[in-house]
C-alpha cells in the first residue's frame, strides 16, 4: 500500500521533468534583464552623447563669433546666452550653465565649477575676457538630467545632489588685435 503513492508521486516527476512546455519561458526570464538593460543604456548613453556634441557646438560657435569679433557685447551672460541659443537640444540652458573663461598663463583648475541645482547659490569661477593677443581658455559646464535615472548605465552613471549629470566642454582662441 505504501508504494503506490509513491510509485505515483515518481511517475508524476518524471512526467514534469520530461515536459519541455516552458522552456522558451525559462530563457526568456534569464536574458531579458540583459536585452532591457543594454536597450536602455545605449539609449541614455546616445542621449547624453547628443547633449554634449549640441553643448560643444554651441561652444565652438560662440566661440568663432568671439575670435571673429561679431560679438560687440562680451559679458558672461551675453555669452551664456549665445552658447544656450546655438545649443539645440540643451533644456532650461540659461539657468544651468556655468562658463569659466581665464587666460590660458593661469593653470585651470582641474574640476570646473558647475552649476549647483541642488542649493542657490551659484559658484564663483573666473570671467576674464582677456587683452589683445592673449589666448583665452573658456570652459562650460552645464547640469543635465537623465533620460531614464532609474534604468540601464545611467543608475551607475556618478550624479550631482540633485541627480544631473555634469556635461563640460572647453575650447580655446586668441583675442586679435583690434
Amino acid at each position: 500500500m505504501m508504494s503506490r503513492p509513491f510509485k505515483f508521486l515518481a511517475n508524476r516527476f518524471r512526467d514534469y521533468c520530461g515536459d519541455e512546455s516552458g522552456n522558451p519561458t525559462v530563457e526568456f526570464v534569464m536574458i531579458a534583464p540583459m536585452l532591457f538593460w543594454l536597450t536602455f543604456s545605449v539609449l541614455e548613453i546616445g542621449w547624453i552623447n547628443t547633449q554634449k556634441t549640441m553643448l560643444e557646438r554651441g561652444l565652438n560657435i560662440t566661440v568663432r563669433e568671439l575670435r571673429l569679433g561679431l560679438l560687440a557685447d562680451t559679458s558672461n551672460e551675453n555669452l551664456k546666452a549665445r552658447i544656450c541659443e546655438n545649443s539645440i537640444l540643451l533644456r532650461d540652458c540659461l539657468n544651468v550653465i556655468h562658463i569659466e573663461m581665464l587666460p590660458i598663463t593661469q593653470d585651470p583648475a582641474s574640476f570646473p565649477a558647475c552649476f549647483d541645482r541642488a542649493e542657490d547659490i551659484d559658484p564663483v569661477t573666473t570671467y576674464n575676457p582677456g587683452a589683445r593677443s592673449e589666448i583665452m581658455f573658456v570652459r562650460v559646464c552645464v547640469v543635465v538630467d537623465p533620460l531614464m535615472p532609474g534604468m540601464g548605465i545611467a543608475t551607475q552613471l556618478h550624479r550631482d545632489a540633485s541627480g544631473g549629470l555634469q556635461l563640460i566642454a572647453f575650447s580655446a582662441f586668441t583675442n586679435e588685435p583690434s
